[in-house]
């Protein structure tokens, strides 16, 4: 991997798109019983879409603050943050959702509901894809330039 001091921007993301995956995996579930039952309830498409933006918030702080640092400290250009920031952004979305939507279609499938056990599920099982992926992407970028 290319500079790995730009892994202070993506495991700190990674964090954010797992919360999302929960967040997908609660709008999509049927509730269940339990003490997350509510949550699931109440958790809508809409309560997803706001979800995205509110990751998307925080990345921004995320990617400004760690960019700053890695800019003025590390003397990394803007060059070879710009990309990694982006490929984090794009690629953790889609995968988080991916991973959100896959574990409450077999939640509710299997089970019939998706419970507290299936979102700390999704919470789990949604890090190594992220991880693996955003990391191969990256790698990806970093071959072809």
């Amino acid at each position: 991997f290319g500079n790995r001091a730009l892994m202070i921007l993506v495991f700190p993301a990674i964090e954010v798109f797992v919360k999302n995956a929960m967040v997908i995996a609660a709008s999509l579930g049927k509730p269940g019983n339990g003490m997350a039952v509510r949550q699931v309830e109440r958790t809508t498409s809409r309560s997803a879409v706001l979800g995205v933006f509110v990751s998307l918030i925080a990345l921004v702080v995320l990617f400004a603050v760690g960019g700053l640092f890695l800019n003025i400290y590390s003397e990394i250009p803007w060059d070879e943050i710009l990309p990694v920031m982006l490929i984090t952004a794009v690629f953790g979305m889609v995968i988080s959702a991916i991973v959100g939507c896959v574990m409450a279609r077999t939640a509710n499938r299997v089970f019939g509901m998706v419970n507290g056990d299936i979102l700390g599920a999704t919470n789990e099982v949604s890090r190594p894809f992220l991880v693996f992926f955003i990391m191969l992407f990256i790698q990806l970028y970093l071959t072809v330039i």
